[in-house]
This record gives structure tokens, C-alpha cells and sequence, in this order.
């Protein structure tokens, strides 16, 4: 017996959720020191990382829930083994499937990991719910390129050292920035973030581990790369450096760089 579903799977759901954004024709996928890149028609550079529309539909759902969570951040202060082992209960089982080995996640990734499960177990966290919650979070960052895009540029406005010497103030400074350059339903986002952060950081154990996690860290794998400059100037979505769009747009001219050719989406077809 054959149903007729209600609603569109969730690959059809992914394809019809931007009609209207831009595609590129995929000349090749292969895997350069370790992680995936796409080779893209006409690209200048190529694309880091690679998400299917089933990999896409669950970091969406595991994005919302993490977005959700962190509107409790008075909760996480109070009770964060629970809150992280209730998230990690409900969002492990939805993107399990997806999550890729460490040496084969973009290099920024790789360091989400790292610095996530680190500063998880400094304080008092389990090792292995600080494991899945840093394959979690670090998961979507490979796959959204949305997401490690804006990290990357924010990590551009500080440094190693000056996240160790002064971290509230840097965070601060951080948050201040990302309200700048985005829209403000993304920004505040990111602003929950930090503010989470600053208020765990004013608690003497927290302010050590943190401190103690980056100079751990390898800090500058956070920092983007030519490739990832070239797409963040062309992303719509961000000031990304704090340049407009059009200033972006001049960048791209100026460096002579070639841009991929643009496949529109068909309602009917699909993008090959």
C-alpha cells in the first residue's frame, strides 16, 4: 500500500525553501588536506565543504532546537549537564547520520570541535555528552556555510591573546560587531550567545576554563582564508569585513576574480 503524503519530504522541502536562490553547476567533488571541497563552473575557488538536502533538512531542525535553547540561558547557568544532556538526547538521534569524522570537517570546524569539547569537560561536563555537543555544533558549522561564514568574520575582530588578556570585553566587542553587520532576527541569535558566554565568564571557574581553552586552542584555523573571503563577498545576507555589498562587489572586480556560473532553481526539476 502506497501512501499520499500530506506534506513534501524533506529533500523537497529544502529545494523550495528559497525558489528564487542561486545554484551553481558542480563540476566536481573531492577532498583536499583531508575535507571535501566542491569545484564549481567558472569559480574562482573552490567551495569548502559539501551538505546533501537530507544532511541540510537535519542541521535546520537541530539549529531551531539549539536557537530554542539558548532563550534559557538563565537555565544553562543554573543546570547546563542537563540542559546539554537533553539536547544532546533529542538532537543526536536527528543528525547522527550526518556528522562527518574529524579530518574530513572544513579546518574552522575541526576547532569548534576542538575548543566546544574542551571547554565543555573544564567545566565538569561529561566527557561524552561534551564530545556530542561539540559534534553537534560543529556539524552545522561545516554544512552552513550561513553560520561559519559570519564565525569567521567575527573571529577576524579579535585575537588569541586578546580573548585570553580581557575575554568579557572581547565578547562584547564581538556581539557589538555582529549587530552592526547583520539582520537583526539573525543577530540576536548571536547575541544570546554572548550574552551566555559574558555571564559565565563573570563566574571565576568558567572565566579559568575558558581562558585555559584558548590558549589551548589553535586560534587561528578560526580565521577564514582567501577561498573563504572570495564567497563571503559574494553572500547578500551579512556585511561581511563591514563592507556593504556593493563595496563587496567591487572587491570581487578589483581582484580580477571569475564567479561561478548561476543555475536558477526549476520548481520542477532539480539542480544537477
Amino acid at each position: 500500500m502506497v501512501y499520499n503524503y500530506k506534506y513534501k519530504n524533506n529533500v523537497d522541502q529544502i529545494m523550495s525553501e528559497n525558489p528564487e536562490q542561486k545554484y551553481w553547476k558542480t563540476i566536481e567533488i573531492h577532498k583536499r588536506n583531508g575535507y571535501v571541497e566542491q569545484v564549481l563552473e567558472d569559480a574562482e575557488f573552490p567551495r569548502k565543504g559539501y551538505c546533501s538536502p537530507e544532511g541540510m533538512f537535519a542541521c535546520n531542525q537541530v539549529k531551531r532546537i539549539f536557537v530554542s535553547a539558548f532563550k534559557l540561558y538563565p537555565i544553562f547557568i543554573l543546570s547546563n549537564k542537563k540542559l546539554i544532556n537533553i539536547f544532546n538526547d533529542i538532537c543526536y538521534k536527528i543528525l547522527s547520520p550526518h556528522i562527518v569524522v574529524y579530518n574530513e570537517i572544513t579546518p574552522m570546524a575541526q576547532e569548534v570541535r576542538d575548543i566546544l569539547k574542551s571547554f565543555l569537560i573544564k567545566i565538569n561536563i561529561e566527557e561524552q555528552d561534551a564530545k556530542i555537543f561539540a559534534e553537534l555544533i560543529s556539524t552545522i558549522i561545516d554544512y552552513d556555510d550561513a553560520y561559519r561564514f559570519r564565525v569567521q568574520d567575527l573571529m577576524v575582530e579579535t585575537t588569541k591573546t586578546e580573548l585570553i588578556k580581557r575575554p568579557i570585553t572581547e565578547i562584547k566587542w564581538i556581539i557589538k560587531k555582529a549587530m552592526e553587520r547583520d539582520f537583526p532576527d539573525v543577530a540576536i541569535k548571536f547575541k544570546r550567545i554572548g550574552t551566555l558566554l559574558t555571564l559565565l565568564l563573570l563566574i571565576p571557574k568558567y572565566r579559568k576554563a575558558f581562558r585555559e581553552t584558548i590558549e589551548e586552542s589553535h586560534f587561528d584555523k578560526m580565521y577564514p582564508d582567501k577561498a573563504d573571503w572570495y564567497w563571503m563577498c559574494q553572500r547578500e545576507d551579512y556585511k561581511f569585513g563591514g563592507y556593504t555589498n556593493e563595496q563587496r562587489k567591487n572587491i570581487i572586480k578589483v581582484n580580477g576574480w571569475s564567479l561561478p556560473k548561476v543555475v536558477y532553481l526549476d520548481k520542477n526539476k532539480k539542480i544537477c
